[in-house]
């Protein structure tokens, strides 16, 4: 698999902490099952944009369609610790809600980590994958609408992927596709809790659901 160096162009909103896509103006789907933490079980119909990101055919991530041959992961996904050897094989499943079901299948060509990004402090957490098919081949797969500004504290957003159900340490994964409706805050705010987030950076996000706070890129 070939790693690109270089600047991303596209940049959307991604968590470090549940693997999940994230955007705004939230769906109603407050009659979905609860299950994800903070979450329920959603039909990809609602979210075509949404991708299981395989590495030898493992689940590690979720990632959302931004064009007919490129998706956006998290960096975290795809950095040396994942990314093992250089026969790795890069693919996503599009189309499915249930990751057990049969979908699409696109071989990755190459990807490319945020220049900036810091493996560490999970810094500028972002990347972008080339497929060697065109995701539309599927017509159940749609890219996800990107923004052209910043989100402002307290707007409302919604995260999707296949996440955990449980908090650390007892790691559940959810079976379906989960979706989650989030209240983005301020830095400030992000700082006041800095202790309960993993290495909150100035340039990162935090996003509220309750009373718990994640750090998002």
């Amino acid at each position: 698999m070939k790693r690109v160096s270089g600047l991303l162009v596209a940049v959307a909103l991604q968590c470090a902490f549940t693997r999940t896509s994230y955007a705004s103006n939230p769906i109603d789907t407050s009659d979905e099952e609860r299950s994800i933490i903070g979450g329920r079980d959603a039909p990809i119909s609602s979210y075509p944009f949404a991708l299981m990101l395989l590495v030898d055919g493992r689940l590690v991530c979720t990632a959302s369609v931004i064009g007919e041959f490129y998706a956006l992961t998290a960096a975290h996904c795809l950095d040396s610790k994942v990314i093992t050897s250089p026969k790795s094989q890069i693919s996503f499943l599009g189309g499915s809600s249930d990751r057990s079901s049969i979908g699409t299948i696109f071989t990755a060509s190459y990807y490319v980590l945020h220049e900036k990004y810091n493996s560490c402090t999970i810094d500028n957490d972002v990347a972008v994958v080339g497929v060697t098919t065109s995701f539309f081949t599927n017509s159940a797969i749609k890219p996800i609408p990107l923004q052209d500004d910043e989100p402002a504290a307290s707007t409302s957003c919604y995260a999707v992927g296949w996440g955990y159900l449980t908090i650390p340490p007892n790691y559940i994964p959810a079976q379906m596709l989960q979706v989650a409706n989030y209240t983005l805050q301020t830095t400030q705010n992000s700082f006041r809790s800095h202790q309960q987030l993993r290495n909150a950076t100035s340039s990162m996000d935090c996003a509220a659901i309750s009373s718990a706070q994640y750090v998002l890129e």
